[in-house]
């Protein structure tokens, strides 16, 4: 039987990107993203589980509200980075109980602390080494290179037809399709 979570909290920068960001006058201008991730995020959805970022650069709050995921940002006033405090915000968010299943998937040391208190916890083959030896699954996939969707595919399968049909409700009603605006 396979228990989905009632919600994944992923890291942005080096989960859905590879974390390479250009600057331009000190300020990030690019960073790449895999479409296939964002498919898998609408497939979670299709599946009843609530998905949200947890970040410590609030410039990727812009992305998430585009395609109307929560975002999370871990910097404090004081400019440090506490996901595990912000991770603690984000349960309390969504209401979630200590039964509630919950994944995480991050790829830097800021990141431990709070993969440790999910019940399941991933990071990309090319996280830091430290990071690898905290959490349940090693995945094979880089970061930005559809690591979302083999999580889906390893782990929540089968996807049916009936969840395509999902796919395409929660893509016409919850605004994922920005661009057509």
């Amino acid at each position: 039987m396979i228990i989905y979570p009632k919600l994944v909290v992923l890291d942005v920068d080096g989960v859905l990107t590879d974390g390479t960001k250009q600057y331009v006058n000190g300020k990030p201008v690019s960073k790449s993203f895999s479409d296939k991730d964002f498919t898998a995020m609408k497939i979670l959805k299709s599946k009843g589980s609530k998905v949200c970022f947890l970040t410590a650069d609030a410039g990727n709050a812009a992305l998430a509200k585009d395609r109307n995921i929560d975002c999370f940002v871990s910097r404090d006033a004081y400019n440090r980075i506490n996901k595990k405090e912000a991770f603690q915000v984000v349960r309390k968010h969504y209401g979630l109980s200590a039964n509630d299943v919950v994944w995480g998937v991050g790829d830097d040391v800021f990141d431990i602390e709070w993969l440790e208190l999910c019940d399941k916890s991933f990071c990309p083959v090319d996280a830091a080494a430290l990071v690898q030896s905290s959490v349940s699954v090693v995945l094979e996939s880089y970061g930005g290179e559809g690591l979302v969707q083999e999580i889906v595919e390893r782990f929540m399968l089968p996807i049916t037809k009936q969840d395509i049909k999902l796919l395409v409700e929660i893509d016409s009603h919850e605004g994922w399709s920005h661009a057509a605006r």
